[in-house]
């Protein structure tokens, strides 16, 4: 973050996966039932979350390791179901997650039991617009994900900003 003579603040890419990873912490887990492909979500309160349709950064959780930082403009609950897919070795040849590929070689094979947790794309990119307008201007659309992995010490993201 950089701030002028006139105390304006000039955001950077990193700034920005800080302040989501902040408001993500206000937000629940959700516990994630996997069984084969299929994924369903749930809150502490064992009530069914629907997650399609819903997009923005999320984390998928297994205790307190933190296993993959994913974004989406487009369905969460589609990418955690590649995850789980590829976990479970039901992936056709022409998929692929790369990521669930290096958690499947150390052992993991499913989801069941995890948490998930996300933040909307919205949702952070309103607040940022307050601080910086000309934000978006400048960096346009950004991956959010590979600058929040390495700040929650995602295991399985291979791709991370430096």
């Amino acid at each position: 973050m950089q701030i002028n003579l006139f105390g304006d603040t000039y955001l950077e890419p990193r700034d920005v996966a800080r302040k989501a990873i902040t408001m993500a912490l206000s937000s629940p887990f959700y516990r994630i039932f996997a069984c084969g492909s299929s994924v369903s979500f749930y809150d502490d309160k064992g009530e069914k979350i629907n997650l399609n349709n819903k997009y923005g950064l999320y984390a998928i959780y297994k205790d307190n390791v933190c296993l993959y930082v994913g974004e989406t403009f487009d369905n969460i609950y589609y990418r955690i179901y590649r995850f789980q897919k590829e976990l479970a070795g039901l992936s056709r040849h022409d998929e692929s997650h790369s990521a669930a590929i290096r958690a499947r070689r150390d052992g993991i094979s499913s989801l069941d039991g995890c948490k998930v947790k996300f933040i909307p794309h919205h949702n952070v990119m309103s607040v940022i617009d307050k601080i910086d307008p000309n934000y978006r201007k400048v960096y346009g659309h950004f991956p959010l994900d590979e600058y929040a992995a390495p700040l929650l010490k995602s295991k399985y993201n291979s791709r991370r900003a430096r």
